[in-house]
């Protein structure tokens, strides 16, 4: 059987081989995705704690969402938008917050982010996103800054109305913490992700021109939402 031993001397290293990249590969996608809740946590749990009364002036789970999506293969998506969901429901949850509520709401954000990610990904389809240039960066605003938080405010607006709330002041707050957490966290995170290629110092200098944006708007609009 001197062909058995020959095939075996030629392909068991190359097979030894693949093996080893494909966990290697498992292990570095199951490590992106435990970072990934662990950041989600921590974003969650100061949102909901930081204006519980008017909502959070500056929504941080949605920008870590839309950079794991802008940040991942497609065909992982699925893995990210389903991982919230038991923080969503056990963690700083209001006393008294219906279930469909919850519901409702992580829906709506996943639903948000998910848009966003694809627009982009269609707009950009060969190298996605990178903030390396103004005109990406406004793309980057007109679809997850402008379009996904104001569709997105809508349908907020509406399930708080049904607890009680006013829609347009309801609406405004939640589009504005949407887009402010978008334009500035989602972008910095982004190019520090990409620290390591050729864009990442355009990067940084693109994504640097929205952050007097955020100390702007985003402070007085902290000041009056949690003293109202």
């Amino acid at each position: 059987m001197w062909w058995a031993y020959v095939a075996s001397r030629a392909f068991a290293p190359r097979h030894l081989n693949y093996q080893s990249r494909l966990d290697s590969g498992r292990l570095f996608f199951l490590r992106n995705l435990v970072l990934f809740e662990l950041a989600f946590f921590i974003a969650y749990d100061n949102a909901m704690n930081m204006a519980p009364r008017s909502g959070a002036p500056f929504w941080l789970p949605d920008s870590v969402l839309l950079c794991a999506l802008l940040l991942t293969p497609p065909r992982t998506w699925w893995l990210y938008l389903a991982a919230p969901l038991p923080l969503r429901l056990l963690v700083a949850v209001p006393p008294h917050t219906p279930m469909w509520f919850l519901l409702t709401a992580f829906l709506n954000d996943s639903l948000k982010a998910l848009v966003a990610a694809a627009l982009l990904r269609r707009v950009l389809p060969k190298r996605g996103i990178r903030f390396d240039s103004l005109h990406e960066f406004w793309i980057y605003l007109g679809a997850a800054v402008v379009a996904a938080p104001a569709l997105s405010g809508f349908a907020g607006a509406a399930s708080w109305v049904a607890l009680g709330r006013e829609f347009w002041p309801t609406w405004r707050n939640w589009f504005l913490g949407d887009a402010l957490a978008n334009i500035v966290l989602t972008p910095y995170c982004s190019a520090w992700q990409r620290v390591g290629e050729s864009s990442s110092r355009p990067a940084r200098c693109v994504t640097w021109r929205a952050s007097p944006c955020y100390r702007d708007w985003s402070l007085p609009y902290s000041w009056r939402t949690s003293g109202a």
